[in-house]
């Protein structure tokens, strides 16, 4: 029988400008990540690329919340 729980079963939908944004930065870090190993043959731990991806989004919202559709994505990131 299948286990379930909070964690398997979810209604959350991430706003599409949030979708975004996160798939910006996954993409711009992982590259940057090949990037560095490749041609200065330095290793960066997945950890710290997830810390800065981490801190990648909230700055990036903070920067544009100015415009209507950043003003309410910081709750949507913090969850």
């Amino acid at each position: 029988y299948p286990v379930r729980g909070p964690f398997l079963v979810s209604t959350y939908i991430a706003p599409p400008t949030l979708t975004k944004i996160a798939t910006q930065s996954i993409i711009y870090n992982t590259w940057r990540q090949r990037n560095l190993s490749v041609h200065l043959t330095v290793f960066t731990l997945t950890e710290v690329t997830f810390k800065t991806i981490d801190r990648d989004i909230p700055n990036i919202i903070t920067a544009k919340r100015h415009m209507i559709k950043y003003k309410t994505l910081m709750p949507f990131w913090i969850r």
